[in-house]
């Protein structure tokens, strides 16, 4: 299996985690967020709205039973199994091509530079966070050297990745904003959100 592989499939298991209750409470002060110390990562995967849109419906509309054995499925719901995972090779191969992996160092650089000099803010819980994904936007997935972070951003529980200066995923948004989980899981399952001004149009350039 290749890396980019291995990144697809862990998107598909990430999916809507960030997108519950976040913040600590709508009376949270608002904070800037130094990032100067993030870490420059080894790589990235970019994806524009549709072939995330993809990944989100692959997910959403896997099938709605747990089996060990197909002989123990209703008919009804072996075809369901069956034209699930008989669609799924076509469409993760069209998301792996259309997902574009960068692994040259100046553009990383001069994207986390540019997060570097902006400053963050903590969203507030009254946000409404999936209305920011209406307009267009980029997913960014970040990889690392030491694979030991990696897995424990994928992991989604840690707490500390923000203040060692890691980030695992970026929302680069059309309105010229840019956010990012921290890291830090709440009582609701959901987890803090930063938001960064970033230039959409520079980016997108940047990457093409």
């Amino acid at each position: 299996m290749t890396r980019k592989q291995k990144w697809l499939i862990g998107l598909t298991c990430f999916i809507g985690s960030i997108f519950m209750a976040c913040g600590d409470g709508g009376s949270m002060t608002v904070k800037e967020i130094d990032l100067q110390h993030l870490v420059t990562p080894a790589g990235l995967m970019v994806q524009n709205k549709e072939v995330y849109e993809m990944v989100q419906e692959i997910g959403n509309s896997g099938p709605g039973v747990a089996f060990d054995d197909m002989s123990q499925l209703e008919n009804e719901e072996r075809q369901e199994v069956e034209a699930f995972f008989g669609q799924l090779p076509g469409q993760m191969l069209e998301i792996e091509e259309r997902t574009v992996e960068i692994r040259d160092e100046a553009t990383i650089e001069a994207i986390f530079d540019a997060l570097k000099t902006a400053s963050g803010e903590y969203v507030i819980d009254d946000e409404d966070i999936t209305s920011w994904l209406e307009s267009d936007f980029y997913y960014v997935s970040v990889a690392y050297d030491d694979e030991v972070i990696n897995q424990k951003g994928h992991a989604m529980d840690y707490p500390e990745q923000l203040q060692e200066g890691y980030v695992f995923y970026l929302y680069v948004l059309e309105d010229d904003r840019l956010f990012f989980p921290d890291g830090k899981m709440n009582g609701e399952g959901g987890q803090g959100l930063v938001t960064v001004p970033f230039d959409f149009q520079w980016f997108e350039g940047l990457i093409h």
